[in-house]
């Protein structure tokens, strides 16, 4: 019985000897550990990644080139910077501090903007079409037209009409700034003169037509002293005749807006009239008679295109310019004669792109031709 007692309190200390952790397995210990893809300790780590692994051959990278950039290419190769982490190098990146900034081969002039959506690559200075569509330097919310890099900003044409704020008597409408086209007898000033467009009832003299766009009755410039007739510069329509004679002092016939004269148009007797231009005229119901007119050299209608009846232009001594291009009928007679500077091939030229309804004279026109 002593025996047996003896025998069990050997066992534990029979247990508890060679159990220690320098008996462990050592990843590395033995050739072929490193490379076996095996977790030869048990620790859960497997060959290089194990630290038992650390000094082994297997597990250090050879440079057999020597060039320190444990390749064999001959070629050392330097390390890539790229200090914003934005998958482009530092000597191709814009700014290697701000990932913001894309490569140079996207963006010349690294203002942040891709060449494709540049006004310019070539300079910072001007941004993308998204903002600036007309590429002018001028930010869309900033400029009057962002298809026209020619247009205004609205720091210059507030209301974007195309006259500069400092020219124009209204800057917050569009509709208002010198030249706009007025619209009769609504009481608004659009074309800044002061005053509104009117159609003005009955006859009326030279003196008393000035904002007349229409006059329903005659419009008489008889005798007056004026140089220019600028007192008519809103007229469009007279519905009556137009008698503008005996000027002593009239240089220059200019009347710029009018269109139609629905009654005769007499121009006679200015002695120091040399220029008559009535460009927007395009009809004149009536008789037509521009003559006697001593010292006039130009006459120019260039959009008249009818006449309802006689067209007479006679002795206008001076006269060498006389321009009726777009003129395709006469209502009755013709009688372009006796004015002695002019070439009888303009006369003939007149002559021959109109049609006539009456009898045609066209003889002393005696002047040299081009």
């Amino acid at each position: 019985m002593r025996l047996v007692l003896i025998w069990l309190l050997m066992i534990p200390l029979a247990v508890g000897c060679g159990g220690g952790d320098e008996d462990k397995l050592t990843e590395g210990t033995s050739a072929g550990d490193c490379t076996d893809r095996a977790d030869n300790d048990g620790d859960g780590l497997f060959d290089c990644d194990d630290d038992g692994c650390s000094g082994s051959p297997d597990c250090t990278e050879v440079d057999s080139d020597a060039d320190a950039d444990a390749d064999d290419t001959g070629e050392a190769v330097a390390p890539i910077v790229d200090d914003d982490d934005d998958g482009i190098a530092e000597a191709d990146d814009c700014d290697d501090d701000d990932a913001a900034l894309g490569a140079i081969t996207d963006d010349t002039d690294c203002d942040g903007v891709v060449t494709a959506a540049d006004c310019d690559d070539t300079t910072a200075d001007l941004g993308s079409v998204w903002d600036d569509g007309d590429c002018d330097g001028t930010l869309t919310v900033d400029d009057c037209d962002d298809g026209d890099a020619s247009s205004e900003t609205v720091a210059t044409d507030a209301d974007c009409d195309g006259t500069l704020t400092a020219d124009d008597c209204d800057d917050g409408d569009s509709t208002i700034f010198p030249e706009a086209t007025e619209v009769l007898d609504d009481g608004i000033d659009q074309d800044c003169n002061d005053h509104d467009a009117i159609t003005c009832v009955g006859d009326y003299d030279y003196a008393d037509a000035e904002h007349c766009a229409i006059i329903t009755g005659t419009l008489t410039v008889v005798s007056t002293g004026a140089e220019t007739l600028d007192l008519l510069h809103t007229l469009r329509e007279v519905r009556g005749d137009l008698t503008i004679g005996f000027n002593t002092a009239l240089t220059s016939l200019s009347i710029d807006s009018l269109t139609d004269i629905d009654g005769f148009l007499y121009i006679i007797y200015n002695d120091l009239l040399t220029s008559l231009s009535l460009d927007s005229l395009t009809d004149i119901a009536g008789y037509t008679n521009i003559r006697d007119n001593s010292t006039l050299t130009s006459a120019s209608l260039d959009s008249l295109m009818g006449i309802g009846e006689e067209l007479y232009i006679r002795d206008n001594a001076a006269l060498t310019s006389l321009s009726l291009d777009s003129l395709i009928e006469v209502g009755t007679d013709l009688d372009i004669s006796d004015n002695a500077s002019l070439c009888q091939d303009i006369v003939d030229d007149v002559v021959e792109e109109c049609t006539i309804g009456g009898s045609v004279v066209t003889e002393s026109n005696t002047g040299p031709c081009p």
